[in-house]
């Protein structure tokens, strides 16, 4: 039986997306406060836990704390037109990152999904196999 757990993370951080028109609104610089939430599974160990949460801090969380949270999200990703920065391939990115992550420090869990939310309205999600 697998069990999953989860841990959820929020961060600001600006992003421009230059490639559309000059009259969409992302095409101007502005900000998130973005909801990053990993869920991982696996079996329960022998101290009833799938993975401590501060193990997922220590592989996830302070990485992506460092790396994203209050930064512009078109340096930190290279992307000069921004289109990296939409928040499906915020996902994208964070799933190859995450999947290396853990399978070298914790490689008796999988990650199940990961959810990047940039308002109360609007998310993007990877589920894994």
């Amino acid at each position: 039986m697998h069990i999953q757990i989860g841990k959820t993370y929020h961060l600001s951080a600006s992003h421009q997306l230059k490639a559309l028109p000059p009259e969409h609104p992302c095409s101007r610089l502005h900000g998130h406060n973005y909801e990053i939430t990993i869920v991982v599974k696996g079996k329960i160990n022998r101290f009833g836990f799938v993975i401590d949460y501060r193990l997922i801090d220590t592989i996830f969380g302070d990485r992506l704390m460092a790396a994203w949270d209050h930064r512009h999200l078109n340096d930190v990703l290279g992307s000069e037109d921004g289109v990296a920065t939409t928040a499906e391939l915020l996902v994208a990115h964070l799933c190859d990152q995450a999947s290396r992550w853990f399978a070298s420090d914790a490689p008796e869990v999988k990650i199940h999904s990961i959810t990047v939310r940039e308002t109360a309205k609007t998310f993007a999600s990877v589920t894994f196999p």
